[in-house]
């Protein structure tokens, strides 16, 4: 898959738009069923199909899904794989409700990676957003491909913007 998810900021959690107030979360193992997701853009069992692990990022104490991202630890590259993240319908665009959900998956896949003794992830960006994950996310391109990775100061700062101080999940 491509990445194709808009950071519309990058927060120290999620920040409801409306109120400007920082939300605690948490994020967890789901196994998702194509079913329980019309109005996202993917279907969340292909990746599952494929042996990746698909987590949700929720708001503290709620059911409601902010974002999803379906990533593996892949040992042989010492890194973490993204295949997808999406943010939820209900948080698209300049009306969504939440602000941050983008960069706060990236920012756990980063600590999985960490967790797992990994200094970097990669994933593969639509080519037309290859320019916006240099700027927005520090990431690098392989190459001429569409492969990226985020490491270095852009790994440490996710990590640290996400998981430093206050500590959200």
């Amino acid at each position: 898959m491509q990445i194709d998810i808009q950071i519309d900021a990058l927060t120290p959690c999620l920040v409801e738009r409306e109120t400007e107030k920082i939300v605690d979360t948490t994020i967890e193992r789901i196994r998702p069923l194509k079913k329980d997701y019309s109005g996202w853009n993917f279907d969340w069992s292909v990746p599952l199909r494929n042996n990746y692990e698909i987590y949700a990022l929720k708001i503290m104490g709620t059911p409601q899904i902010q974002g999803l991202i379906a990533l593996k630890i892949v040992p042989a590259n010492a890194a973490v794989h993204i295949d997808i993240i999406e943010t939820a319908p209900h948080n698209y665009g300049r009306t969504g409700k939440y602000i941050g959900v983008g960069g706060h998956l990236f920012a756990f896949a980063c600590k999985l990676a960490q967790d797992n003794g990994y200094d970097y992830v990669y994933f593969d960006a639509k080519t037309n957003l290859i320019e916006y994950y240099k700027k927005a996310l520090g990431a690098v391109q392989i190459g001429r491909s569409q492969r990226m990775i985020i490491e270095g100061k852009s790994f440490d700062g996710l990590l640290n913007k996400y998981y430093g101080g206050n500590q959200h999940e």
